[in-house]
């Protein structure tokens, strides 16, 4: 028997809305990333460094002057309804020193007057430590 996920489940992911500019054209695209609540109410947005940084990893220097201007993160409330919060383009970016590691958190800024409430979220406690990891190696 098959059984729905819960909208929980379903909802954690977040739909991220991207415009780069170089000054004279605007590029726009899209992608997935979670919340991961750090405590206190403080939420980092989790996502692929490619998605906030056109020129990642690219062989030619066509993008190199592409800026990201706006971001965005969509997703729906418990009652299905759509939301959208907009991220202040001077928002704090963190990624790994390895330029290979595809991965950033991003420290949100809401516009001002928004209001920045996550519905669905994970927290420390949802993430894998050393003892979950030991535990499923081998179905790796």
């Amino acid at each position: 028997m098959y059984n729905f996920p819960p909208h929980n489940f379903l909802y954690s992911a977040y739909r991220i809305g991207v415009v780069f500019s170089d000054g004279q054209k605007q590029l726009t695209g899209s992608a997935t990333g979670f919340i991961l609540e750090i405590g206190n109410g403080i939420p980092f947005i989790v996502t692929n460094r490619h998605v906030i940084d056109k020129d990642y990893n690219s062989l030619t220097p066509k993008y190199k002057d592409f800026k990201l201007i706006e971001l965005s993160l969509t997703s729906r409330r418990q009652d299905d309804s759509e939301y959208t919060i907009y991220i202040n383009s001077d928002t704090e970016i963190y990624g790994h020193d390895n330029e290979q590691n595809d991965v950033v958190v991003i420290k949100p800024k809401s516009r001002p007057n928004e209001v920045n409430t996550f519905h669905y979220h994970f927290t420390w406690e949802h993430l894998a430590d050393a003892e979950v990891l030991k535990e499923i190696s081998h179905l790796i």
